[in-house]
């Protein structure tokens, strides 16, 4: 994994571009299949006057909506990979339980942590909580998510 200085010209250069113009070049220079690497329509913008978000990803899969006191166990590991990885952090939860209407991975404190350990935004197909409190705590922790 590349150290935070290794590439910081490079964060500072995509930051610079819209996401259809990341998106062309990945076609153009044949990345990945074309018709790949969407994401659901579903996915919004909860706060789409910040700046754009540039980040190396760490991603992980949750469940929020199983019965019983089934708080994040591990959660304690999820920080500590947050704070290994290279910054900024990009941090993509995927909802892997049966409810994901009812699931909320992020709030106002998620979001103060991860800003406090390098993290620049959050990418959930799941649920947030506490839209006000993230702004007001974590104010440059973009977020996309269904609702």
């Amino acid at each position: 994994m590349p150290k935070n200085s290794e590439f910081p010209s490079l964060i500072d250069t995509l930051r610079q571009f819209d996401s259809p113009t990341v998106a062309n070049a990945v076609e153009v220079f044949s990345v990945r299949d074309p018709v790949s690497g969407y994401a659901s329509m579903e996915l919004r913008c909860q706060f789409p006057d910040q700046e754009p978000m540039v980040g190396y990803a760490v991603t992980c899969t949750a469940d929020s909506t199983m019965p019983g006191d089934r708080r994040p166990k591990r959660l304690v590991d999820l920080i500590d990979v947050v704070d290994q990885a290279p910054k900024p952090v990009v941090l993509v939860i995927k909802y892997v339980g049966q409810d994901r209407g009812r699931s909320c991975f992020v709030g106002d404190m998620f979001c103060t942590w991860l800003q406090k350990l390098g993290g620049v935004g959050v990418v959930t197909d799941g649920g947030f909580r506490d839209r006000a409190g993230i702004a007001a705590s974590a104010s440059d922790v973009p977020l996309f998510a269904p609702g």
